[in-house]
């Protein structure tokens, strides 16, 4: 079972993983971060690896307090991802365009596609 944290300019959203299937999703605010993170571990006691996308507010010393036998991998320019990334300087792209960059490549292998991200800034990939 995985976790995927995102942590926005204005909410984290999280989302326990088995295989390819949501088992369940959640919205909150760096405030109520412990108290929503700790109800999925305690539903989902079975999550061991995750991943955090954080380019919002949520301080690094909070997701240092996550259950200390979850291996967390932290989103950066410096992945390794299953594409060849055109950008050139993916140390400055965001975080979470890159993970939506990432969906698209697994969802739509081998097709061009568009990303429209409308969060807190609206931005184009292809």
């Amino acid at each position: 079972m995985n976790l995927v944290l995102d942590a926005g300019n204005t909410r984290v959203k999280l989302a326990v993983f088995q295989q390819d299937e949501i088992l369940e999703k959640a919205i909150c605010s760096s405030e109520n971060f412990f108290e929503i993170s700790g109800k999925l571990f305690q539903k989902y006691p079975g999550i061991g690896q995750g991943i955090v996308s954080n380019v919002g507010k949520l301080p690094e010393n909070m997701l240092e307090k996550l259950p200390e036998n979850i291996k967390m991998l932290h989103l950066d320019g410096e992945i390794k991802l299953p594409f060849r990334m055109k950008y050139t300087t993916p140390q400055s792209l965001g975080k979470d365009r890159i993970a939506l960059i990432a969906a698209a490549v697994q969802q739509y292998r081998g097709k061009n596609v568009l990303v429209i991200d409308a969060g807190t800034c609206i931005t184009y990939d292809f």
